[in-house]
């Protein structure tokens, strides 16, 4: 496959390039002195090992891969090794407590292994693998993933999902409670909060999403560059007219981050490629420094004090005018 910039492949299009290589396991990711199509293939190589850490690659993909060289060498997907170890106790895992007070030093490793789980779930971060395994040895999930429930009822409606109105006068009782579940689905899918499984089968039954995530156009644009997105400037004096609209991207996406409004997916994905966001995202105000709050304290002592003097001085005003007023009467 020859590459296309503008383009952002999709996991398939990259089993393919790596298949169509030979030997996966010769291509280096992070080799020094590489050209341009070795970095290019390093980099699907890093995104494939990633998809599949998240449980994004299917069955088929994982045997064509290893037949061609792929070696993982990790655990399958995320909570893989969590999983292990909450089955190697011996327990069934639906009655491991979570929190409790008489808790031995083993039973709290493996509540906080098990809520770290359960976390995992809820963020659709597990493959359908290792969540059919947990459920075998006992594990109840509680919540379900965001935007499950609202996908369930518009699949079971047994309509495509694009064809769905989400509003309209002549609506029945039905197709309003339709339209809601698709118009929760949609605003969740703009906030980053939908898991790479929710989508893709959302998609399956015929859902177009419409506006795209937030920052995914700006990514889309610095990865289609090719270049390095730590090594994009942001300004500069002598960037070509490409160069700036790179920087005012990058600048976009920054902002973003900081806002903690990018999804968990954009700032993944971004970093995969090079992005470092500098500054930590501010989620809340500043502390007082015990200066300050001495400061304040005598600034409160301060006014208390003035207050005070204030009272007694009216105190003396009314003695004085009570006073003139006796020796006027005297006269």
């Amino acid at each position: 496959m020859i590459r296309d910039k503008g383009k952002r492949l999709t996991i398939e299009e990259k089993v393919q390039i790596l298949v169509s290589v030979g030997n996966i396991e010769k291509i280096k990711q992070n080799k020094t002195g590489a050209s341009d199509r070795e970095k290019w293939l390093g980099e699907i190589k890093h995104s494939i090992k990633t998809a599949y850490r998240e449980g994004k690659l299917t069955k088929e993909q994982i045997e064509l891969l290893e037949a061609n060289g792929m070696v993982w060498k990790e655990h399958r997907g995320p909570g893989r090794k969590i999983l292990d170890y909450l089955i190697a106790s011996g327990k069934n895992l639906g009655e491991i407590r979570q929190n409790g007070e008489n808790l031995s030093p083993e039973e709290r490793r493996l509540a906080s292994a098990k809520h770290t789980f359960m976390n995992y779930y809820r963020e659709g971060r597990l493959s359908e693998e290792i969540i059919r395994e947990a459920k075998e040895h006992g594990m109840v999930w509680g919540r379900i993933p965001f935007g499950r429930k609202a996908l369930d009822l518009l699949i079971a409606s047994g309509r495509n999902l694009a064809d769905i109105r989400q509003k309209g006068k002549d609506l029945t009782d039905e197709e309003i409670k339709l339209g809601n579940a698709k118009h929760s689905l949609i605003a969740a899918y703009r906030k980053g909060l939908l898991s790479e499984e929710i989508i893709r089968e959302a998609e399956e039954h015929g859902m177009i999403w419409g506006r795209k995530p937030l920052g995914r156009e700006n990514l889309d644009l610095l990865i289609a560059s090719g270049r390095n997105l730590g090594e994009i400037q942001q300004r500069g004096k002598n960037l070509t007219d490409e160069e700036r609209r790179l920087g005012e991207a990058k600048h976009t996406l920054i902002s973003c981050y900081r806002e903690g409004r990018l999804s968990e997916e954009i700032i993944r994905e971004a970093e995969q490629y090079g992005m470092t966001w500098g500054r930590r995202i501010k989620s809340r105000k500043k502390e007082k420094t015990d200066e300050e709050e001495e400061t304040l304290e005598s600034l409160r002592a301060k006014k208390q004090e003035l207050e005070a003097k204030e009272k007694k001085a009216e105190e003396l005003l009314e003695e004085v005018e009570r006073a003139i007023v006796e020796k006027g009467e005297e006269r």
